[in-house]
Order: C-alpha cells, then sequence, then structure tokens
C-alpha cells in the first residue's frame, strides 16, 4: 500500500491546522475569568465558540460569532485600548484560520497580517499575540508549499520558542506540528516524525483529544512512509479506541480517514474480503466527507486516492482511474499541487501495460511539470535538500523517459532526464540549468487545451463557493458534480490516442512528437540517454526500427568513469587504458550486437546527452583495439534551437567555394602556438585550386573582418589559435585573434558570422568542442563549435581538451590530405587517427618523435604484446571529434 501511503499526506497536511487553530482558542482564553460576565469574557467566549468549529466542515455559526466578537472588542464598554487592540489581534487570527478552512489563503494572510501589526504596537516580540500571529503565518506558509517565506516566518519564531524537548506550550506544540508537516512535504520524513512525536507527547500531557486525533492520523501516515507498518497500525487504533471511548465525536474527520487506512491496512496481507471491505470502508468514509464538507474537499480528494490504490489492487481499473482523476480535479480547483501529481503519478501507472505509450506520456508530462512548480518554490534551500524532496519522485521521470523512448521521441526524453540530474552534476559538467517544465507537443496541445478549459471552469465554481458563507444548495452541488465529471472525463480523454496515432496492440509511433534529427538511410543512429539510475542507449540500424537497451548506471557512477578516463587522456604520462575498457564494457558492449563496425560498416552518429558529450567515443578500447579501429564515429546534436531572435528557418545558404586558412601563433598572454604558421601553409598546398586562391590569414591578418569575410563566402573554414572558455562570464569564452584581440563567444553568435552552409569548419584550438556553458543569469551560451553546428554548419572538427600544439598540426595535416583526396570530413578523421596509430614507436627522445609519446613503454610492449600493442597515447589524437549535420 506505499501507493497508498503516499496519498494520506494531502489529508494530513491540510488538516493539521485544525490543531493549532484549536489550541490557539484555549490558549486565548483568560486565565481566571471573573465571575461576573464582562465584555471581554463575552467576547472571549465567541472565540472560543468560532475557534472550536475550525474542527470541522465551514460553519456559518462560526462567522457570526466572529463578527460579534469583534463588535464586542471594537466598541464594547470597560475596554481599555491595549485590550481592545489585543482582543482584536485575537480575533484577527481566528479570522484567518477560518479563512484558511475555506482556502481563502489572500484573506488568511492579510487577517494574520494586522494581527500582527496590531499586537506589535502593545506588546514586546515575545508577546503571546504577536508570536501567535507568526505562528499563524507560518502554518499558512506551509500549507501553500511557500518554503521561503516558512523559513523567514520560522526564523522569527525561534528566537522565543523552547528546545523540543523542553516544548511545554501550545505555542510550541503548534510550531512543532506545522514544522513536521513542513519536513514531510520536502520528504525529510525522519525529521517529519522525530518532530510529530515530540508534539504529540505535549498533546497527551494536556489531554486534547481533537488535537491528539489529528496528531495521530499524521504520525500513522509518516509511519507508513517510513516502511515502519506495525507503527501505523498502532497510530491508527489508537485513533479508533479514542473514538470508542467517546474522545472523538464519531462523525470527527480523523475517524473515518483512520478505519479507512486501518481496513486498507489490514487488506494488504489479507485476501479478497478484506480488500472489498477495504473498499466499502473508504467509499463510506468518502461519503461521510463529501455530506460534511462537500465534493471538494481535500480530504476527499486524499481519500479517492486511497481508493484507487485499493481498487487497482483488486483489478478494477477503470474504477482506479475515474477515482484518480476526481482527486487531480479537485486538487485542480482546490490548487493543492500535492493532490495533482499524486493522481496523475498513478494514472501513469495505470496506463503502463495497456500498449498505449500516449497517455503515459500525456499524464507523465502532466506528472513532471506538477513536480517542478513544487521545486521552482525549493530554489532557494541547500542543494541537497533540492535534490531529497525530487528523490522518491525520480521513478515518475524514469517512467516517462521509457515511455517516450518507446516512441523514438529521443530530445524529449532527454529533456526529461535533465530535469531530474542533481545540481552538483550540473555545477560539475558546466550545464546551463535545464527548462523548468516540458512542451506538449501539437498532437497533445488539443486535448491538454480542453483539460485547462473544463479545469479552468471548475477552479472558478470552487472560487464562488468559498466567497459565500452558506452551504452549497441542491441545485449549487448538482452544478459542482457536473462540472467535476467534466474536468474527469477530460483528463481521461488524454489516454485516447491523438490524431493518426496506432490503436493499443499496433507498434507505437511518435503520435504528435517533436521532430527528432534526421536518422537517415546510410547511417546506424545510437543515442545514449543517462538517467539518474539506468543509462538508456537507443540503436537504430539504417532504415529500421530502434532497439532500446539498458545498464544499470546512474548519472553519478557514470561521471565518475568519465571524469577518470579524461584525466588519464589529458596527461600524456598517465595510462588511460582502464578507464577506457571499463567505458567500452559500459557503453560499446551492451549494443556490440546491434552495430556493424569494420572498413565497410555504415558510419554511426552518436548522439550522446548529459555528461557523455564530453567523452570522445573514439579512444573506447575492448582490451585489443580502440573504437576508432573499428568505427566511423561522428556527433549528432540532435537538432540544437537556433540562437536567440532568429527565424524559425535557417536563412538560404550563400553560394561558396574554396578554403579559407586563419591562425594566430603568438601567444598574448597564452603560451605561443609556433607550429600555427607550418599547418597552415602545409594545408594551403592541400587545397583545391592555386595556392594563391586559397587566403591565409595569418597573425596580425587574422581579423574579424577576415573571419566574417571568410563564414560567409567559404566551403572550408580553418582557424588554429587558442580559444578559451570562460565559465560565469558574459561573453562564455573567446578567440584569439591577431594583434592580441579577443573575438568573444557572445560576438561570435551574433547575426554578422554566418555558419549556415559551411561545409566544414575546423577549430584547431583548445576545448572547442565541449557542450554548452551557462553564461551570465544561467542564460546558456554553447561553446563555440556547439554554436557553429546550431547554427547551420554541416561539419564541424573541434577538441574536447586542451590539444598540444605540433602534434595538432601533423593530425590536421592528415584530415585535410584525407579530404584532398574526396573524403567526408567524418571519415577523413577517423582515417588520420588510425594513420597516426599505425606509426611505429617513436625513439626515446621525445623531441624527436614530433611531440608523440608511446602508450607504453618499450619493456612494457615486449612484455605484454597481445593486451598491450604499442600506440601512441590519445592525448594526442583523440581530443578530436566532428559534430555532423550531414545527411547520410
Amino acid at each position: 500500500m506505499a501507493w497508498a501511503r503516499a496519498a494520506r499526506i494531502v489529508r494530513h497536511a491540510l488538516a493539521g491546522w485544525a490543531i493549532a487553530a484549536a489550541t490557539l482558542a484555549g490558549a486565548a482564553a483568560p486565565a481566571a475569568p471573573a465571575p461576573a460576565e464582562t465584555t471581554a469574557t463575552r467576547a472571549e467566549t465567541l472565540l472560543q465558540r468560532a475557534a472550536a468549529t475550525l474542527q470541522g466542515a465551514a460553519d456559518p455559526a462560526g462567522w457570526n460569532d466572529l463578527r460579534q466578537a469583534r463588535r464586542l472588542w471594537s466598541a464594547g464598554p470597560g475596554l481599555s485600548p491595549r485590550e481592545r487592540a489585543l482582543g482584536l489581534a485575537r480575533a484577527g487570527q481566528v479570522a484567518s484560520w477560518l479563512h484558511a478552512q475555506r482556502g481563502q489563503w489572500d484573506r488568511a494572510d492579510a487577517e494574520a497580517r494586522a494581527s500582527l501589526r496590531m499586537a506589535r504596537q502593545w506588546l514586546p516580540p515575545d508577546g503571546a499575540e504577536v508570536l501567535g500571529a507568526r505562528q499563524v503565518l507560518f502554518s499558512h506558509a506551509v500549507a501553500r508549499q511557500q518554503w521561503q517565506r516558512a523559513r523567514d516566518e520560522l526564523a522569527q519564531l525561534r528566537p522565543w520558542l523552547a528546545a523540543d524537548d523542553q516544548c511545554d506550550d501550545a505555542l510550541c506544540a503548534n510550531v512543532l506540528a506545522t514544522r513536521s508537516r513542513m519536513h514531510a512535504a520536502q520528504q525529510d520524513l525522519d525529521a517529519a516524525y522525530a518532530t510529530a512525536r515530540t508534539a504529540h507527547c505535549f498533546s497527551l500531557r494536556t489531554g486534547e483529544p481533537q488535537g491528539l486525533g489529528w496528531t495521530e492520523l499524521s504520525l500513522a501516515n509518516l509511519a507508513g512512509r517510513l516502511g515502519r507498518r506495525d507503527e501505523e497500525r498502532g497510530w491508527l487504533e489508537a485513533v479508533l479506541q479514542r473514538a470508542d471511548r467517546g474522545e472523538l465525536p464519531a462523525d470527527h474527520p480523523a475517524v473515518p480517514q483512520a478505519r479507512s487506512a486501518h481496513h486498507a491496512w489490514l487488506a494488504e496481507s489479507g485476501g479478497a474480503a478484506q480488500l472489498a471491505a477495504a473498499r466499502q470502508q473508504a467509499q463510506q468514509a468518502t461519503d461521510a466527507l463529501q455530506a460534511r464538507e462537500g465534493l471538494l474537499s481535500r480530504d476527499r480528494a486524499g481519500l479517492l486516492l486511497d481508493r484507487a490504490a485499493l481498487s487497482r489492487r483488486a483489478g478494477d481499473l477503470d474504477a482506479a482511474r475515474r477515482e484518480a482523476a476526481e482527486a487531480w480535479a479537485i486538487g485542480w480547483a482546490t490548487q493543492h499541487v500535492d493532490t495533482q501529481w499524486q493522481a496523475v503519478e498513478r494514472l501513469v501507472l495505470l496506463s503502463q501495460g495497456r500498449k498505449t505509450p500516449w497517455a503515459e506520456a500525456a499524464y507523465g508530462k502532466m506528472f513532471v511539470n506538477t513536480v517542478q512548480r513544487q521545486r521552482a518554490d525549493l530554489r532557494s534551500f541547500a542543494p541537497q535538500e533540492q535534490d531529497r524532496f525530487v528523490q522518491p519522485r525520480l521513478p515518475g521521470y524514469e517512467e516517462l523517459a521509457d515511455a517516450l523512448l518507446r516512441m523514438q521521441r529521443w530530445a524529449e526524453a532527454e529533456q526529461v532526464l535533465s530535469l531530474v540530474r542533481s545540481n552538483a552534476y550540473h555545477a560539475l559538467v558546466r550545464s546551463a540549468p535545464p527548462p523548468q517544465a516540458l512542451p506538449f507537443t501539437p498532437g497533445e496541445r488539443p486535448g491538454q487545451q480542453r483539460l485547462a478549459q473544463a479545469g479552468q471552469s471548475l477552479r472558478q465554481l470552487h472560487d464562488q463557493l468559498r466567497r459565500t458563507e452558506r452551504p452549497a444548495d441542491e441545485a449549487m452541488q448538482a452544478r459542482v458534480r457536473a462540472e467535476l465529471d467534466g474536468a474527469m472525463q477530460a483528463l481521461l480523454d488524454l489516454a485516447r490516442p491523438p490524431g493518426g496515432a496506432p490503436a493499443a496492440g499496433a507498434p507505437a509511433a511518435a503520435p504528435g512528437a517533436v521532430p527528432e534529427s534526421p536518422s537517415g538511410g546510410g547511417a546506424t543512429r545510437v543515442v545514449y540517454l543517462p538517467g539518474p539510475d539506468t543509462l538508456h542507449i537507443a540503436v537504430q540500424p539504417p532504415g529500421g526500427q530502434a532497439t532500446v537497451r539498458e545498464v544499470a548506471m546512474g548519472d553519478a557512477d557514470l561521471l565518475d568513469h568519465v571524469a577518470a578516463l579524461r584525466r588519464a587522456l589529458q596527461n600524456p604520462a598517465a595510462d588511460p587504458l582502464p578507464a577506457a575498457q571499463a567505458l567500452h564494457a559500459l557503453l560499446w558492449a551492451p549494443i556490440a550486437d546491434l552495430v556493424p563496425t569494420g572498413d565497410h560498416a555504415p558510419r554511426v552518429r552518436l548522439r550522446a546527452e548529459g555528461v557523455l558529450r564530453y567523452l570522445p567515443f573514439a579512444v573506447l578500447h575492448d582490451g585489443q583495439r580502440w573504437l576508432v579501429e573499428q568505427a566511423t564515429l561522428s556527433l549528432d546534436g540532435g537538432g540544437a534551437l537556433p540562437p536567440p531572435g532568429a527565424p524559425a528557418t535557417r536563412r538560404a545558404a550563400v553560394p561558396r567555394r574554396g578554403w579559407a586558412l586563419l591562425g594566430a601563433s603568438h601567444g598574448g598572454g597564452l603560451p605561443a602556438l609556433p607550429q600555427v604558421p607550418s599547418e597552415l601553409r602545409a594545408l594551403r598546398q592541400l587545397a583545391p585550386g592555386p595556392a594563391a586562391a586559397t587566403p591565409l590569414s595569418l597573425n596580425e591578418a587574422f581579423t574579424p573582418e577576415r573571419l566574417r569575410q571568410a563564414l560567409a563566402t567559404r566551403q572550408v573554414v580553418h582557424i588554429a589559435s587558442h580559444f578559451v572558455l570562460t565559465p560565469g562570464q558574459p561573453e562564455g569564452g573567446w578567440l584569439q585573434l591577431g594583434r592580441h584581440r579577443r573575438l568573444t563567444l557572445q560576438a561570435l553568435a551574433g547575426p554578422e558570422y554566418r555558419f549556415d552552409g559551411l561545409e566544414l569548419l575546423t577549430l584547431s584550438a583548445c576545448e572547442t568542442a565541449l557542450p554548452a556553458d551557462p553564461g551570465a543569469g544561467d542564460t546558456p551560451l554553447e561553446s563555440l563549435a556547439w554554436l557553429a553546428h546550431a547554427r547551420g554548419a554541416r561539419n564541424v572538427l573541434a577538441s574536447l581538451w586542451a590539444v598540444p600544439d605540433a602534434p595538432t598540426g601533423q593530425l590536421m595535416e592528415r584530415v585535410y590530405a584525407q579530404i584532398a583526396q574526396g573524403q567526408r570530413p567524418v571519415a577523413a578523421l577517423q582515417r588520420a587517427q588510425r594513420g597516426l596509430l599505425q606509426e611505429p614507436p617513436p625513439p626515446e627522445d621525445a623531441s624527436a618523435a614530433r611531440g608523440l609519446r608511446p602508450l607504453a613503454s618499450a619493456s612494457a610492449v615486449a612484455a605484454e604484446p597481445a593486451a598491450r600493442p604499442p600506440s601512441l597515447h590519445p592525448y594526442y589524437w583523440g581530443a578530436f571529434v566532428v559534430l555532423s549535420a550531414e545527411p547520410d
């Protein structure tokens, strides 16, 4: 029943304010009233009667008593100005609770703030009415899940509160109960349970049965969520025993809820008869709450979620869907986010196994977007607190990603998984935080629009009911029922296939899917999507259907593996083989039977998301060979978005011809690059046509104007210089030009630098292929290669780490020699890298070997010729990758 236990927090979190309100009424009473009735005693009695109505449904009598009490405090005889002000302050707190009971939160907060202002005119910061008003504001902030505001209010209260284990007054107990609800909502369940038990000890000392009933019901819920089943049963039975002894009236809301939960607990280990009894008891409890509090009661929504869990266990899936849908509609009308996400989570589970992935996707996106709204309120919290909040909800994100993968909607699946990566992950890999909500596709939008219209109509009706002090008559109840049914049906209709979608049992296509990068007919496409606990790998052969395989590897462990390999790759004295082989076992071995390799195999288009964007797949090693020796690899950018303000479609490419070579060899505060001139001159000899037709802009001639001209007119543009990333800075990074000038990434993103239609852009510089980096205000600025790729360059040759000067020039000569012979850039890079690998090991004097070093010493090679063949360290050849958008 874990499915149901999570739902019961909805009721107990909302019911908790009744504990505080009841105790407030008692605390407001005079310690020793005078024998003769006075204005003060009459007003105080009326306030207590008004507060007593908070234990049940909204009661017009409570408002009448409150109005009379306020008239007495305002104009009654025999009162001093101080007595009037403090009496009105207490009346404002009761009014605040009454408004909260109806869900009129803005008015509730306004009453509490007015009470605080009046009390502070006459009392010090630790005065009873001052602290009482602050406690009301704290409780409201928690009920509304306004977490930063709740923290601020709690900070104002803490200096005047006793330690938790010394709590001996009503105010302290109320704050404890509210803190427990805050901890529970933020998934700190151990703290919530411990705090609630402390509050329970105070209630036992005071002997207040109403508060005890609610506290014990809350403790039962927390025990269940913590997996302490025996304790859960004990707390539920404590509530029922109080009802049997007459300490709680039979119609007290805690009683039917506890009885329903107790039957559900028994049904977990019982048979069909106990399950049927539990369903019947839950139905009776729901009916009782409907009669007492109306159709749109949040408590009733919690019971509907319990009933959906029981119906699912009984195999009555249609009933489970209706009950979950009705709970969602109530949560939407009352703007209770916890109810909403729990209801759609159940609809996701109920859609699984029905071969309707579009339903899983529609409900799953609603679940994720609802949770994301809650996460947005936690931005001021410490990263570990934010991660703890989302941890129990991770399965919902993973299940949505799985459904999208089954429909081959790769981009959407990656977006889902990116939402749950930890703050530490985004900081470490220098990626901008992902969007806070998932968009709906064109095929999904009509259903969502109908749902929004039905939900808005129901919410407006609920708001109308909240503004009146009278119970709904039969005509109004019928109208509420009709609006509720309409919202339920609109939600259930999302399970129907959108236009053009296959019926249940047909192969899952992508109804209304976001357009993806074309898979092409001549390449094998491999997509890597890391999730919190699972790595998803999708392989699509040329012209075929995708196969998805999973590897039990979470983001954190994958990050460790990639970081270890990158450290070894960037240190030519380190041995990268252990890390390269470990990642080969994780990333390539699981799909090796699906990906043809060899000289005549189709090339492989990799789309690697998350931390895998930092991995050069060519350096994976199977124990005998590098992957570059087995497959031709290119990176697929996955349909990157155009720059801000750009038109939706790219401009028509201008006619282009020839090559352009640009570079800077001087340092300008950075190490000099003495090999750049010879690199550019060597490439000029390989360019098509006479050398004079290939402009060479070196050092002082390397200007922004020359770069703009080359990007606008040439087919191939080669840049050899320094590129420096500046994480967290507005410019994002900069490219070294001649005369020590710097051209920022921000400037390169401008419209005057044309990349569309460029056949090949080579960035023979450091770290030009690193993925997106956040600029000022967390605005994503792509690294240079990804920016050019997004802006229309068909192929971008760039590096993933700081590359050495001399070997880079040698690699470039080999690449361009292949291009001059007619090879495409992807194949040209592979052949160049393989050619370097096949060179004989250089002599011990590294300078004679043009900066190249062997991976293993001669003695190691002689000792292990099979396991460790001589080859060059990938530091010198493995950094470069090709981002390709070419059709296959």
